[in-house]
């Protein structure tokens, strides 16, 4: 049932990253998951996995508090 389900999720994105390469957009792949065993097989050749995918959001949210933190 977990592997069905996983499935369906994933078929979901990877539709979503296939139309928006299409459409002529880059897509980066980040979060934990990126670096799962097989998962740049679910996904188009043209898909990167961003460096340290596991910390990237963190890393984003502290470069804007950063320059919000600056700016008073």
């Amino acid at each position: 049932a977990i592997e069905e389900n996983l499935r369906a999720c994933l078929d979901e994105v990877a539709r979503w990253v296939s139309e928006r390469m299409q459409a002529g957009d880059q897509v980066f792949l980040c979060g934990g998951g990126s670096k799962l065993p097989g998962i740049k097989k679910v996904f188009s050749k043209g898909t990167k996995v961003i460096k340290n995918p596991q910390t990237a959001t963190i890393e984003g949210l502290k470069t804007v508090a950063d320059k919000l933190f600056a700016s008073v």
